[in-house]
């Protein structure tokens, strides 16, 4: 009998454990579906909240890429974790790209000026200066063709128009230089024998 009772127990005991285990697995098979549920939650949440913050950051780049960004669309975001500070690091970014885009604006346009002052200074050089000498050469052919003054006054006349044709022809391809800059220069092509 006393046999028969330690099998009891021991039977009683093995089945107590056998229940507690199983009780213990279900308990564990129930928390691991619950961790596993957890952590999928926490995935899309994260996932979805670092794409969309993310796809600020591409909208932003997309914008100061563009010919005429819009400098006054700044990045907000109060959070201080890693991509908090890239997006204030990129809000520097973007204030000194709007300084630098300004100046060279204000430079572009005084460049254009500039440009604009040169071509008509040499616009107005050239016809100032071809007037007096086209004078100076037609009055030296005149007098070169005169009769009465004397060969060694001729020489001098004809030096004299020789340096005025060199100067009025330097003059015509400064205005040629100025008409092409400003794309108005006309062109003739025509053919022509090289043999």
């Amino acid at each position: 009998k006393q046999k028969y009772d330690s099998d009891m127990k021991l039977k009683e005991s093995f089945k107590k454990v056998l229940d507690d285990t199983e009780s213990q697995s279900i308990f564990i098979v129930i928390l691991s579906l619950l961790g596993v549920v957890v952590i999928i939650v926490l995935h899309i949440y994260m996932h979805s909240t670092i794409k969309r913050r993310f796809n600020e950051v591409y909208q932003s780049l997309d914008n100061l890429i563009k010919e005429r960004p819009d400098f006054s669309k700044k990045m907000k975001d109060d959070r201080r974790d890693e991509i908090g500070r890239l997006i204030e690091g990129f809000n520097k970014l973007q204030s000194k790209l709007e300084e630098n885009y300004n100046i060279l604006n204000k430079l572009k346009i005084k460049a254009e000026d500039t440009a604009n002052l040169k071509s008509e200074f040499l616009a107005n050089m050239s016809h100032e200066l071809r007037t007096p000498l086209n004078a100076v050469n037609g009055f030296s052919q005149i007098l070169m063709k005169k009769k009465d003054v004397p060969e060694s006054v001729k020489k001098y006349i004809q030096k004299i128009n020789i340096a005025g044709s060199n100067l009025l022809e330097l003059v015509n391809t400064i205005l040629d230089f100025a008409k092409l800059e400003a794309g108005k220069m006309q062109f003739n092509p025509k053919l022509t024998n090289i043999s």
